[in-house]
């Protein structure tokens, strides 16, 4: 049965309760993903990659992979057998990068897959399947079929070109890790029928790394989220712009597998600007950011997006409208998985926690002490240990 909504999987985003999905847009599924590969940075693990020609093995290689702290790969040769010949090598690096390159999607590139896919549920499988299809994903003419179930990935089908006219095939199955831990592909396999050409990858031994020696500089990058709870209530009815505010960090960091940010971590911020309600205006409005946090006695700078909100203004039980952020968010409870950062119980999207009760009068804008908000970091915050 087809959807009209956007009832997403990908890549651990969401869990499934009482076999209904979650609805979420397609630009929710992109930072959903985001926060998947921000997760996987914390582990490292072993691969295995295996070239036959004909139903020949020509050569296994095995590595160790991890991210550095810049967020970058880190490839140790650790064995093998075999050896490809100079002429097939770039070949073979090309399979292997634009296998990866499907299996694990640039998250704009994915969001702007979803919004022409077409999205099913129940089709092929037992109920609760879901199988995204479409064409033209990264390449021109390029057929792709993505498959998952209970809220995961697990598995993805490709038909694509490589060297402009070849044709290949790419299939990739996922694996996720329990609790909140990354989705992965486990196995990926790359097919050229022309030349029975077989690159196969398996991924597997995922273990957290441990936290950076002391003395070494931790480095939150640029797109975590900080989860934060007021200490305090905040009103446009009396904030003034300038004035500072307190609040803690609600949902731990963690960086190379271990604390960087407990919580409860102190933070402040700042009101860029207030605006009580009044006759001529007619509704309050509050914009807010953050300027710093305080770890080990010290006080770092934070650079994140700002929030803006205004107050529906037309009287009775009313709402908030969001003017930044990343739009208009959905109330959604108990998300599961995409790892550190997952907004659990949170309004996705629209930077406001699930405390926000509605205010009669809606003039003004109003928050209660408790209050959560979700901030994403735009430049990389570094700690020194």
């Amino acid at each position: 049965m087809k959807k009209a909504w956007m009832a997403i999987l990908v890549f651990g985003f969401v869990q499934s309760t009482s076999g209904l999905w979650a609805q979420m847009s397609p630009a929710e599924v992109s930072k959903r993903l985001t926060n998947n590969y921000a997760t996987l940075r914390e582990y490292s693990w072993n691969t295995r990659t295996e070239v036959r020609v004909k139903n020949q093995q020509i050569s296994v290689t095995l590595e160790k992979i991890r991210y550095t702290l810049e967020g970058k790969f880190q490839i140790t040769p650790v064995g093998g057998s075999g050896k490809l010949s100079p002429e097939m090598q770039p070949l073979i690096t090309e399979l292997a990068k634009l296998g990866m390159d499907y299996a694990q999607p640039d998250p704009k590139a994915f969001e702007r897959f979803l919004k022409k896919a077409d999205i099913w549920e129940g089709t092929r499988g037992s109920a609760g399947t879901v199988r995204i299809e479409g064409e033209n994903f990264l390449r021109a003419g390029d057929y792709v079929d993505l498959y998952g179930k209970s809220g995961r990935p697990e598995r993805i089908e490709v038909d694509t070109i490589v060297n402009s006219t070849t044709p290949i095939k790419i299939s990739g199955l996922y694996r996720s890790l329990p609790a909140d831990g990354p989705t992965f592909v486990a196995r990926l396999e790359i097919f050229v029928p022309e030349e029975e050409i077989h690159v196969i990858v398996e991924s597997f031994d995922l273990k957290l790394n441990a936290l950076v020696a002391a003395g070494d500089v931790l480095r939150i990058v640029e797109g975590t989220e900080l989860q934060i709870r007021l200490a305090a209530p905040l009103s446009s009815k009396d904030a003034q712009a300038g004035q500072q505010f307190q609040a803690t960090l609600d949902q731990e960091i963690r960086v190379e597998g271990g604390p960087a940010l407990k919580v409860g971590t102190p933070i402040t911020g700042e009101v860029v600007a207030a605006k009580p309600a009044g006759r001529a205006q007619g509704k309050g409005s509050l914009e807010i950011r953050l300027i710093s946090l305080t770890a080990q006695g010290r006080s770092f700078p934070i650079r994140a997006n700002g929030l803006k909100f205004e107050a529906d203004g037309t009287g009775g039980k009313t709402g908030r409208r969001i003017l930044g952020g990343a739009g208009i968010g959905m109330m959604i409870g108990g998300i599961a998985g995409g790892g550190s950062g997952a907004a659990k119980g949170a309004v996705i999207g629209a930077g406001i926690g699930v405390g926000a009760t509605l205010l009669t009068k809606g003039e003004e804008v109003e928050f209660p002490a408790e209050q959560k908000f979700s901030f994403s970091l735009t430049e990389t915050l570094e700690i020194a240990r």
